[in-house]
């Protein structure tokens, strides 16, 4: 056996380095070999431990992210909840006031750009943007699923938003009723680059970055900001592969390369509950591991180092001779071994010697090392230990933050150790401020006498059940808190420390007091009530009686406080009692019974016993509410009353009938009256106009020819030119005393024309910009309504104008079903309608009597310093009335051909009503060479016939004309005749009337006051100063 040993002993040899100055550096490597591999396993070690703690540190902070955008998202669809509900309890409410609340509930939040107030069809009816108004936003993910039911929801990321041109998310919250149909939804348009506003529960360093996602993996946000494409918010979910588990609900974590920046990084992905989203954390795996490659070029700079001087050692003890050589190989066994020898060879020369004391003290350096590694694995094993106990007490610390909470630590002396920072909002303290004793912020309140006891016994390590404490704020006021404590332990089980959750329970308390002050009150209340007051449970069982139940008979209390219900009925009551509350409990419908109740005393007297259930949000009921009134004085009364009745009814029916019918004839010789004066300044104002105007116009005409006639005497000149000034002046004269009897715009335009020219004489007369908006055409019965619609808008904007004090005001006509809606409008000072009679004197009381005759219904809104709104609603008529067949008039093709040689003469066709007027005219077309007078009509429909046969080169229009008025004439001449020209001629020059004639088709439009100059070039075609349709298309 030995001589194997030997054998193979002498086969190794032979692979060693001849020299000893060789084997002593293979020696000398050897021995660096084991540390350098030993140096590599604990870098190897603390660099993977490092990862892990950073792992876990950013699956912290990306729970912390989630949190609080989530509490964020929850607090703003309360606050569009909130705005929803109120908007439904306007009455009614108005664009203006939503758009206000809008934008006050945007200021408060700097991430929203926009808040919209959205039709449940999905259309954008009122917006802090006015250029939202009207969009539509259907297709939008967060509106479909409110329409499927959800009561809130956030879409996701989009490149351009509704109403912005920037990367925007949209968030809707629900408007229901009782029955659960979408009324509306109020929405904001969030700036993923405003939502630094968030205050996150962690601060960044070194490059760390927070970042959220939508579910569809785009990115939302990245703090710190850097610009971001839309591609570079859409590409992240292909390449980060956490990112894809989170959006499945799981949470992730681990090493990703960055989309944006391309390093290597630590990553955590968290769902954010509740919205579908992800929130996420990273930070550079290089800022990780930089404290380890530091230490590490340390440890091989040291290596290296050690390994310099042990070669320079071993080439010093290559010079000594092999006898000491093999003395110091039998010592290094030995000291492998475990024992070190430390008594130096005396035999040895300098350099051996040098060379074993380097050796020893290897060997010594290694044995120190081992122990130290031993050492540092233990506490490798105690850090992982900690790490996981820090672990699960953020964990719990987390999961118990809520709402109105902070979190604390404090030691076992009580003073606190750590303080959330949420502590400032709920105390007014920081938490720096807050870092004492637990008991110097305590009040004198009698509950923090436990306070004490409930500490020293978490200290001892006996987990206490949640216990309420009363502090002082900082402003000096005081909160009540409810504290749930857990002792902290450490390896060996000794209590170290002891975590916290407070939170603030100050408006349950006061809610709680002023419940219990509310019931004192109600019972003092119903046993000051001459009435019996009861209350029973769902089931119809009483549980309550006022004092007043001694008054009774069959009710006694039990020794529980409850009562035994037996009220003695009469015993033809019994039956309808029972069965009415029977019927109530079980439907949940109030009771109501009149039956007679035997008193103390044995009588029985009528009650009249009513019982209404109280309901809970989802209408269930949870309590009934009731009382038994004694109305047996009032039975006997009644009786007293129905003989007395009896007499007064037939004398009361014949006289009430005798005064209807009085007042019925009473209201119908109103009505009739203001209808005659309307028709009576008609009148006028048609003699005025048909007559002395169209005198006076035909008397012009003929000076007109006069003055031509005798242009060479200039005394005749002069006095016809002052007779036609004169003429002149009279002709105004008239037709502003025929406007203000009666308007001709209000029988020869529609409605909305004729609102909109009064609208322009307001202006005119009284500086009053008035905004006329009509709803479609607006078809009425006949002339009397239109005119009482006119003199009501004409009646309500001189009040604005009197009372308002504003410069503008609205005014609105709508048609709803068979009625016609008039609405005035202003922002002005307002008044209180119960003072309407000082206020706005007595116009409005006869509109309001005229809209009552007519069927109709006026409201007036409006209090002071928040401007006026009348409504007036009135029947059209038009069911009263037989439709008439429309009759179409089809002009015939004359034989006359309409082309003109540039040598011939005008051919002008004339259409007037007047004949005066007509002869005025023709008189003056014969005299003149290049104009050949060829027909005359006297109504619009032989204008039309007339031209189709003639052919004119022009003619000579009347505005106002019987069967026809001078707008449609026009237009079928120039759907029939379209090379003839055509000059209106009027004594109107009212803008609305000159608008339809030029919509009609006509080129020219002469007043008949111009000079007759003026309408001869307008026939020629030549340009005139008083050609009003030019005037009115350009200015």
């Amino acid at each position: 056996m030995k001589s194997r040993i030997a054998r193979w002993s002498r086969r190794a040899a032979r692979l060693l380095p001849a020299g000893i100055r060789r084997r002593l550096f293979l020696l000398v490597i050897l021995v660096a070999a084991p540390m350098l591999a030993l140096q590599v396993w604990l870098y190897y070690q603390r660099h993977e431990a490092r990862r892990v703690q950073a792992t876990q540190m950013e699956l912290e902070v990306a729970q912390g992210v989630a949190m609080t955008f989530s509490a964020y998202l929850n607090g703003l669809h309360h606050q569009l909840d909130t705005i929803g509900q109120t908007i439904l309890t306007f009455s009614p409410y108005t664009d203006a006031q939503t758009e206000r609340m809008l934008r006050a509930a945007a200021a408060e939040h700097p991430s929203v750009r926009t808040m919209n107030w959205v039709s449940p069809e999905g259309r954008i009816l009122v917006s802090t943007r006015p250029q939202g108004v009207g969009r539509d936003v259907s297709a939008l993910s967060y509106f479909r699923q409110i329409q499927a039911g959800r009561s809130w929801a956030v879409g996701d990321l989009t490149e351009r938003g509704t109403i912005l041109d920037t990367p925007s998310v949209a968030m809707g919250a629900a408007v229901r009723d009782q029955t659960g149909r979408l009324l509306g939804v109020v929405s904001a348009s969030l700036e993923p680059a405003r939502l630094g506003e968030l205050t996150f529960p962690h601060e960044r360093h070194t490059g760390g970055a927070y970042t959220i996602f939508d579910h569809e993996g785009r990115l939302v946000y990245r703090s710190p900001s850097i610009p971001l494409t839309w591609e570079d918010r859409v590409r992240w979910r292909q390449e980060d592969r956490l990112l894809g588990k989170a959006l499945q609900g799981q949470v992730a974590s681990g090493l990703i390369t960055s989309p944006l920046v391309g390093d290597q990084r630590v990553a955590a992905r968290v769902p954010i509950p509740g919205v579908g989203w992800v929130a996420g954390a990273t930070r550079p795996l290089s800022v990780v591991g930089e404290p380890l490659r530091r230490a590490l070029l340390r440890d091989v700079i040291l290596g290296l180092l050690v390994a310099s001087l042990a070669f320079a050692a071993a080439a010093l003890a290559a010079r000594t001779i092999a006898e000491p050589i093999r003395r110091l190989e039998r010592d290094a066994r030995a000291m492998g071994a475990g024992t070190v020898e430390t008594s130096p060879d005396l035999q040895a020369p300098t350099e051996v010697a040098n060379l074993r004391r380097t050796v020893t003290r290897m060997a010594a350096t290694l044995l120190d090392r081992a122990e130290a590694l031993r050492q540092a694995k233990d506490r490798l094993q105690t850090q992982t230990e900690e790490l996981r106990q820090s672990e699960a007490r953020h964990r719990r610390l987390i999961e118990n933050l809520k709402g109105s909470h902070f979190v604390y630590v404090h030691d076992t002396n009580g003073v606190f150790q750590y303080l959330s920072e949420s502590i400032t909002a709920i105390l007014g303290y920081s938490s720096q401020e807050f870092m004492t004793h637990y008991d110097t912020y305590l009040t004198d309140h009698p509950a923090n006498r436990a306070v004490r006891r409930h500490t020293e016994l978490s200290i001892q390590g006996i987990r206490q059940p949640p216990y309420e404490v009363h502090v002082r704020h900082k402003d000096g006021s005081t909160r009540w808190l409810e504290v749930q404590e857990v002792p902290v332990f450490d390896a060996q089980g000794k209590v170290i420390a002891v975590e916290g959750v407070a939170q603030d329970i100050t408006e349950r308390k006061h809610a709680e007091e002023a419940l219990r002050e509310s019931e004192r009150y109600f019972r003092t209340l119903a046993n000051a009530t001459p009435q019996l007051v009861w209350t029973a449970d769902p089931d119809g069982r009483v549980d309550y009686y006022n004092e007043r139940y001694k008054e009774y008979s069959g009710i006694e209390r039990k020794p529980d406080g409850g009562f035994q219900w037996a009220p003695v009925l009469h015993p033809d009551d019994v039956a309808a009692t029972v069965r009415a509350w029977d019927h109530a409990v079980r439907t949940g419908e109030p009771y109501q019974i009149e039956h007679r109740v035997q008193r103390a005393d044995r009588t029985y007297h009528w009650h009249l016993s009513r019982g209404l259930p109280l309901r809970n949000d989802e209408g269930r009921v949870v309590k009934w509410f009731g009382t038994a009134t004694d109305i047996q004085d009032i039975k006997q009364a009644q009786e007293g009353l129905r003989k007395l009745a009896e007499t007064l009814e037939t004398r009361v029916a014949e006289r009430t009938a005798e005064l209807e019918c009085r007042m019925t004839q009473l209201q119908k010789l109103t009505l009739e009256l203001s209808q005659t004066e309307d028709r009576e300044r008609r009148r006028l104002a048609d003699v005025l106009h048909d007559d002395l105007q169209q005198q006076l116009a035909a008397v012009k005409f003929h000076l007109g020819l006069l003055r031509n006639r005798v242009k060479g005497d200039a005394s005749l000149l002069c006095t016809a030119t002052q007779l036609e000034s004169m003429l002149a002046d009279a002709i105004e004269t008239s037709r502003s005393l025929s406007h203000e009897l009666s308007p001709a715009m209000l029988y020869q335009a529609d409605l909305d024309e004729t609102l909109q020219w009064l609208a322009g004489q307001i202006r005119n007369k009284h500086g009053l910009n008035v905004q006329v908006l009509a709803d479609g055409e607006i078809r009425l019965a006949g002339d009397a309504l239109k005119a009482f619609f006119y003199k009501a808008a004409q009646e309500m904007l001189f009040n604005v104008v009197k009372h308002a004090r504003v410069g503008a005001a609205l005014l609105r006509v709508r048609r709803r079903g068979r009625f016609v809606c008039l609405v005035v409008s202003d922002r002005g000072r307002g008044f209180d309608p119960r003072d309407l009679k000082e206020t706005a004197g007595f116009g409005l009381f006869g509109i309001r009597e005229r809209v009552q005759l007519l069927g109709g219904r006026m409201k007036i809104r409006s209090a002071p310093g928040q401007g006026s709104t009348v409504f007036v609603a009135v029947p059209d008529g038009l069911e009263q009335k037989a439709e008439e067949g429309g009759q179409r008039t089809d002009g015939a093709q004359g034989p006359l051909s309409a082309g003109r040689s540039a040598s011939s003469p005008l051919r002008v066709l004339v259409a007037d009503d007047h004949e005066v007027v007509r002869q005025g005219l023709a008189t003056l077309l014969s005299e003149q060479r290049d104009i050949q007078f060829v027909g005359e009509a006297a109504n619009g429909r032989e204008a039309v016939d007339l031209a189709s046969r003639l052919q004119p080169d022009v003619v000579v229009m009347d505005v106002s004309m019987p069967l026809m008025n001078g707008d449609e004439a026009t237009r079928q001449m120039k759907l029939h005749v379209p090379g003839t020209r055509v000059v209106a001629l009027s004594m109107h020059a009212e803008d609305g009337m000159i608008e339809r004639m030029r919509r009609a088709g006509a080129d020219s439009y002469i007043l008949k006051t111009a000079p007759v100059d003026e309408l001869l070039a307008a026939i020629r075609g030549e340009p005139a100063r008083s050609d009003c349709s030019q005037q009115a298309a350009t200015g």
